[in-house]
């Protein structure tokens, strides 16, 4: 999962700002239990930082500080595994009072996970809120990466293909920009049912494919310092379209998968 905590310097600042302003975010007690819940997840004592950021929510159900919070107990979950209710959590921390950075850190999150659950239609919005709110620490090259990934699965590709050039013109020493080069102008899905060095396998295999009717596409691929035979089967136009046929072909013994 691609996640998001927030760089320790800009922790501080929220740490330091969450007690002592007026009118007050957390009381003085409730100031040092977020604190010390904070150090617990640092720890990876989950429970006990579980503990302390729901009495604080309880304790401070008006409180301004409250994306803070809740941005900080959707982390813990996640890694208790309590997806459901960390989704719960971004959702709260991105509309409840508190400051920008932890309502657009929560946003992510929840984008990330919409994303990664496959639900294109709600990670898009959510992906381009949030590229209109720069933040301190936010990593702008695998957001722009995972829209542009959403845009393509949902068959929007001349937005795609908009959303990759921006984060090849803005951060071209990215890692993720070889990925974004290979994915833009891409228009259609196809199917990969396997990659041979051996070029006669990946003829057997394309000759069965087509013996049992589906459009078969032969390629060479270079990668590792070798050379790969590549059995391609079908264009398909959005993700949903390739998953179907995918699932056709796995009834039929044949594994692929799903390219741009």
């Amino acid at each position: 999962m691609l996640r998001f905590a927030v760089p320790s310097s800009v922790l501080a600042v929220l740490l330091l700002a969450v007690g002592g302003c007026t009118p007050p975010l957390l009381n003085k007690n409730d100031d040092k239990v977020f604190t010390s819940g904070y150090d617990d997840y640092q720890a990876g004592r989950y429970k006990d930082a579980d503990r302390k950021f729901s009495e604080v929510v309880a304790d401070n159900p008006q409180s301004a500080a409250l994306s803070e919070v809740y941005y900080f107990r959707g982390l813990t979950r996640l890694q208790e595994s309590r997806r459901n209710e960390a989704r719960a959590d971004f959702q709260a921390g991105a509309t409840h009072y508190g400051r920008e950075l932890t309502q657009i850190y929560s946003m992510t999150c929840l984008a990330n996970m919409e994303y990664e659950d496959g639900h294109d239609q709600q990670a898009v919005p959510l992906y381009r809120t949030v590229l209109e709110h720069p933040v301190p620490g936010l990593p702008t090259d695998k957001i722009l990466y995972r829209l542009g990934v959403s845009l393509q699965r949902l068959g929007r590709w001349n937005e795609a293909d908009e959303t990759f050039a921006r984060l090849l013109k803005d951060h071209s020493d990215s890692p993720l920009a070889a990925e974004a080069r290979i994915r833009t102008q891409a228009d259609s899905f196809t199917l990969q049912a396997g990659a041979f060095t051996d070029r006669a396998k990946a003829a057997t295999l394309a000759a069965r494919l087509r013996q049992d009717g589906y459009p078969v596409v032969l390629a060479v691929v270079a990668a590792g310092g070798k050379t790969f035979h590549v059995v391609n089967v079908g264009h398909y136009h959005t993700a949903a379209e390739a998953q179907a046929a995918s699932t056709r072909l796995a009834g039929k013994g044949y594994h692929c998968i799903m390219r741009p």
